[in-house]
Order: structure tokens, then sequence, then C-alpha cells
């Protein structure tokens, strides 16, 4: 195949098949579909629908010797796709997301609340300490969930990770990443929210769109345009095709750079605001 990365496209279950049409030296149309066993129910979809193309414009034509198209098809191995190689990176950036913002907002409004902060700042700890310590706290956290949710999907469900060890490793890593970006959010939201009853509506706001536009349950390519715009917004959507890519297609973290780089601008802008709108007194 000339088209290297359609043909790696089928052999991973992206697409569902390659039509290659050449003609002969007798004139006839040698039409070649090449499917995948990594996405069957696309493959045979189309199988049928060319066949029935083909089949009629044969059947146009009388005698045998003079049909215009001959036809043949050719199934390539490709990994075997599951539900849970699609569900389990979305339910791992769920996770994140509500970690990252609502425990984030929910934590520092308490804190505020009940002058936990007021007393902390009365002793000689710095208040970057103190943030970098409830950061780390809910880094560690994130890292064990990620690594429960893997080991699980793994051991329960057999998710697949191509490169075994080395593909989980880069999935915590991203999710590492995938927290920052969603404590950053969580901030934001504890500043903004004068207590508890008015952080779940806000937080809402920022969560709600991405667990239902973020490609966590359904591909985003299912999605009408408008809300696809919508989608490709959402630091969730990079996240999660991040976490597939690594764990099915077998990329490594210098592949999925470009999602990297987004969530990392994302983290930039999002910090900025938090920055601003921070407080840490009613």
């Amino acid at each position: 195949m000339e088209n290297d990365g359609a043909y790696e496209k089928l052999e991973k279950g992206r697409i569902g098949a390659i039509i290659d049409i050449n003609r002969e030296d007798s004139g006839q149309l040698a039409v070649l579909l090449q499917t995948s066993s990594a996405n069957p129910t696309d493959g045979r979809m189309a199988e049928t629908v060319l066949r029935s193309i083909a089949d009629n414009i044969n059947l146009s034509v009388l005698p045998e010797d003079a049909r215009p198209i001959h036809m043949d098809t050719q199934e390539i191995s490709g990994r075997k796709y599951t539900q849970i190689d699609f569900f389990l990176p979305g339910q791992l950036g769920l996770g994140l997301l509500s970690t990252g913002v609502m425990g984030t907002a929910f934590l520092f409004i308490t804190l505020r609340k009940t002058l936990v902060i007021k007393r902390i700042f009365a002793t000689p700890i710095r208040k970057e300490a103190f943030i970098l310590g409830l950061g780390l706290s809910k880094l560690v956290f994130a890292v064990v969930q990620a690594i429960v949710i893997i080991g699980v999907g793994v051991l329960a469900f057999d998710f697949t990770l191509v490169h075994g060890f080395v593909t989980a490793l880069e999935m915590v890593g991203l999710s590492a990443l995938g927290l920052v970006v969603f404590l950053g959010l969580g901030f934001i939201i504890s500043s903004m929210a004068k207590d508890t009853n008015s952080a779940a509506p806000l937080g809402n706001l920022l969560t709600v769109p991405q667990f239902l536009l973020a490609g966590s349950f359904f591909p985003i390519d299912v999605f009408p345009q408008s809300l696809q715009i919508v989608s490709k917004g959402l630091p969730l959507t990079y996240l999660n095709d991040a976490m597939r890519k690594i764990a099915f297609e077998g990329n490594g973290l210098s592949s999925v750079k470009h999602e990297i780089l987004v969530l990392l601008v994302m983290a930039a802008v999002i910090y900025s605001v938090a920055f601003k709108v921070f407080r840490w007194e009613d």
C-alpha cells in the first residue's frame, strides 16, 4: 500500500476498509477491498455495499467475460478492539476530573469556612508550601487511583496494554498531567463559590459538559459538527485521546505531544485565571 497511514488506521480498527482499484490489461477493473479483524463490523458493511454496487454494474452487462468489475476481499489481522479498551481511559479521565475540580473546590471552601487556613497562616508555613503540599497529596491519590483502575481493567476485563508495564507507566504520567490541569479548575471554583452549596452548580458547569462531550462514553466523531467544535475546547478530550492512543494503539508519549502541548497551554491559561481570582479568606 502506498498510503501507509491509512493501512495503519485499518490495522488498528480506526477505519473499516481500504479500497484499491486498478485497471488490468484486459480493461477490467480489479477492485481489492481490504478489511481488518480489528473492526469487522464496518468491514462487513463496506463489503456488502461495494459488492452490491459491483454486482449492479456487472449485471447490466450480459456476457460474463465482458463484465467490467472483478472484486476480491482481503482481511488483515489487527488488534481486537473491545469496549473496555474505549471505556477505561474515559472512566479514568472522569475520575481525575472529579478529584481535581470538585475535590479541590470543596476542600478549600471548607478550610476557609472553618478558619483552618487562617490558623495555618498564623504559623511560619508559607502559602506556596501549603498549596504544594495539598497538590502533592492529590497527585499521590490520583496516581494510586490510576494504578488501581488500570490494574482492575487488565486483570478483570482484559484491558489492552500494548507494551505492558511501560504503557501503564505512560498512562499514569498522563494522569498526573491531567490532574494538574483539573486542580486549576478546582482553585477557580473554590474562589468563585461562597460555600459548598454554590460550589456544586458551578462545578457542574465545568464538569458535566466534559462528562458528556469529551469522548468518555462515545467517540466524538459521532457528534454533530457543532458539538465536535465544543469537544475540542475541553481538556478532558485531549486527555482521553492521549490515553487511548497510548493504551490501545501502542504509541509512546512522543506520539501524543500534540495532546500534551494542548493540555500544557490549557493549564497555563487556567492557572493564570486561578492566580487572579484565588482568595485565602472570605
